[in-house]
């Protein structure tokens, strides 16, 4: 099935590039060479290697996988990913499923034995790297394979999408994607501040008003959120606005100035410092060049997503 699957996507990337949503959920990548190492921010997702080598940072955890491995993440999360060991006649080649909260609230309400139990447990890790089952590689070569028929992707589509959805539920990660999708347990209440910190990212961080939002104390907080996404509150909310602040400035061309006033930063130099730290250059040569780059190939790495 791995082989099936990755003649799917040979078939609908005979290049290298990036397919968004030739169904619903689904992207597609491929590489025909080795990528320098790239910032960018993780949804929740479960990612299928089919090959090549991708080596990623995820909130902080290092994660290598490859052909026939899956990394599953509960979480936004911010990161960084390079891919080793790809060439023309060998591309590095995945596919995506962005995990659809709604669909796993709705099979938690219909399968509420998928639930977490109510035992006051810590969260859990929010990435994983695992070896899928037959039954998801299955329902992920009929998925790709409703691409080729708009009828059979508008009926079976969101059914096959669901069921690779409860298949996750029942696999190792299951718990933890159940945890950030259940009010009481610790990974939704984690989930709940995540949330916060991407809508308020521009302002000053008040670790008492969200520790009031989740219910948990200050220490329990800092605790729970640095397990489920290995970052600190303030370490997640600076990557938050340096990706903000890069996208602002690639994208709709705002100066260095603007840029770092609109994520929340009052220093200039400070936040020059913090985003050289983060992505290797100083912001006007870094997007300067990535705009450069970005012409060349005819198209834009994704900022916030990978």
């Amino acid at each position: 099935m791995l082989e099936r699957l990755r003649n799917l996507v040979l078939e609908a990337l005979p290049e290298e590039g990036r397919i968004e949503n030739p169904m619903p959920c689904l992207a597609l990548t491929r590489f025909n060479g080795p990528q320098q190492s790239r910032q960018c921010f993780y949804h929740p997702m479960m990612t299928l290697g089919l090959g090549g080598e991708k080596e990623s940072l995820i909130g902080g955890r290092p994660v290598v996988y490859g052909a026939g491995e899956a990394v599953v993440v509960a979480l936004d999360l911010p990161g960084a990913y390079q891919i080793r060991n790809a060439s023309p006649e060998q591309p590095f080649l995945s596919l995506s499923i962005r995990l659809d909260r709604a669909i796993i609230t709705e099979l938690l309400t219909e399968a509420p034995e998928l639930r977490p139990a109510p035992n006051g447990r810590d969260a859990q890790e929010s990435v994983s790297v695992e070896h899928l089952p037959d039954e998801i590689l299955n329902a992920l070569v009929r998925y790709l394979e409703a691409m080729h028929s708009p009828r059979r992707a508008a009926v079976l589509g969101p059914m096959i999408l669901k069921e690779i959805h409860y298949l996750l539920l029942e696999g190792p990660q299951g718990r933890v994607l159940a945890d950030v999708c259940s009010e009481a347990a610790p990974g939704s209440r984690i989930l709940t501040a995540v949330r916060w910190l991407r809508e308020h990212f521009d302002e000053p961080l008040d670790i008492a008003t969200i520790s009031e939002r989740t219910a948990m104390a200050p220490s329990t907080f800092h605790r729970q959120f640095r397990a489920v996404t290995s970052l600190s509150p303030v370490q997640y909310q600076k990557r938050l606005r340096l990706h903000e602040a890069q996208r602002l400035m690639l994208v709709e061309s705002l100066g260095v100035e603007a840029a770092a006033r609109r994520v929340g930063y009052e220093s200039c130099s400070q936040f020059s410092r913090e985003y050289k730290r983060l992505f290797g250059d100083a912001p006007a040569r870094d997007i300067r060049e990535k705009s450069v780059a970005a012409s060349d190939a005819g198209k834009c790495a994704s900022i916030m997503e990978a």
